[in-house]
């Protein structure tokens, strides 16, 4: 199944640059599953830091609040 991608840079906060990336399958017009996430780059470890996502794993739409990692999975009615 194809992939579509979406990638944004949404500015500056305490001196971090964020980002907003989008995926969607099979398309970003109608997607069967997508994931939505937003993340800055930690220049001391080279790594992306996730902060959070909204996707359709689990077979639903959730938030999941990764700077709170013990915060369950929260159930949205939104779309993509």
């Amino acid at each position: 199944m194809a992939e579509s991608t979406l990638e944004l840079e949404l500015g500056e906060y305490r001196g971090e640059t964020y980002f907003l990336v989008g995926r969607a399958r099979p398309g970003l017009n109608d997607p069967e599953e997508f994931a939505v996430t937003i993340y800055y780059n930690d220049e001391r470890t080279e790594e992306n830091v996730e902060i959070v996502r909204i996707d359709t794993a689990h077979d639903y739409t959730h938030i999941d609040q990764l700077y709170r990692r013990d915060e369950p999975k929260e159930a949205l009615d939104v779309g993509f």
